[in-house]
Order: C-alpha cells, then structure tokens, then sequence
C-alpha cells in the first residue's frame, strides 16, 4: 500500500505543470499557444527566454529529484526506481494537462540527480556545451541522455534495476524527441536564439 501511494505522489507531483504555470504568473499568458506548444523548458526559452526557461527547467528537474527520493524514503531502493518512473511519466502525461506533457529531460535530470548525482551534473555541462555550440536544444538533450546510458552501462554493469530504469527513462525521452531528429536530419530544427 506504502509503494502505491509513493507511486501516485511522484506522479502527481511530476505532473504539476511548471511551465505553463511560469507562462501564467510571469508573463500572463499560455506556453502551450507559442512554439511547438510543448510544455517543456527547451520551448520557454525559445519563446519567454533563459530566465523563464531556467525557472522552468529547475522546477521540472525539482520534481523527479523529489519524487525519486520521496520514493526512496517510503519505499527503499526498489521504490526510488519506481517513483523515479512515475515522476517522469507524470511530467510527459500529466494529468493536470489533459495527459498532454514534455519530453522528460529536465524531470530526467532530476531522476538522475537523486540517483548519480556527479554523472548527472557532468552531462548537465555536456548539455550546456552542446547547445552552445549548435544552439540545438534536442541535439543538446540527445547527448546528455545517451552519456548518461552509456556510463551506467559501463561503470554499474550489473546494477539491473538502475539499468532498466536508466534504459526506460531514456530511450522514452529520445522516442518523444523524434519530430525533432526529423527535423535535425532535414535541417529544419528550430535554433535557440542566445
């Protein structure tokens, strides 16, 4: 009963919706009418700008990095890999949008602080370089995860539930950004404007 519970409230609070909260309160109006409409922080900064797109980005990250660790304290570590999922899935369906959400990278992030929270950090920087440089934020989010898979892959060899969770996680982001490889691989992809 402990475990369901801690699952329900790490999907709701991943399901909180932050940017279209921050959309409302700071610039009274809607993300999801601008853009690609995507409830995301990569689409608040293209649209609002770094400031709103890093309120957005930390409190999306703050929901996985809670969920995961309320999971964790209910539950042990078998409820920490469960909350972590239902965290992201309440971000990329919430229920408070109609199940309508992001991507999951920055609720990803979070999942990935509370679990690895050097590895996660080193590809934060990695994040931030990429997109620097290209000025691609799906570029940016793409390498992240898949450095991310990788060193677990290669460090914790072994550790079952945080590959499958890890595995899960990433590969669900990388299939919502695939409008975005599309656009990529055509050269259509909108640019971040710094």
């Amino acid at each position: 009963m402990i475990k369901v519970l801690a699952i329900l409230i790490a999907y709701l609070l991943g399901s909180i919706p932050v940017s279209v909260l921050v959309s409302k309160l700071i610039h009274k109006d809607d993300i999801r009418r601008h853009g690609s409409g995507n409830p995301g922080a990569s689409n608040m900064t293209r649209t609002f700008g770094l400031k709103s797109g890093a309120l957005t980005l930390i409190g999306d990250a703050g929901k996985g990095l809670l969920g995961t660790l309320i999971g964790l304290w209910l539950c042990g570590e078998p409820g920490m890999y469960y909350c972590a999922i239902a965290a992201v899935l309440g971000h990329n369906w919430p229920i408070f949008l109609k199940f309508k959400g992001g991507k999951g990278v920055a609720t990803s992030f979070g999942v990935m602080l509370a679990i690895m929270p050097w590895l996660a950090l080193g590809c934060f920087v990695v994040f931030i370089l990429v997109a620097l440089l290209t000025r691609y934020f799906s570029l940016a989010s793409i390498v992240a995860l898949l450095l991310f898979w990788v060193v677990v892959i290669v460090t914790r060899f072994g550790d079952v539930p945080l590959f499958l969770t890890t595995t899960f996680l990433v590969w669900m982001s990388i299939w919502r950004h695939w409008p975005n490889i599309k656009r990529l691989a055509n050269g259509t992809e909108n640019k971040i404007n710094l």
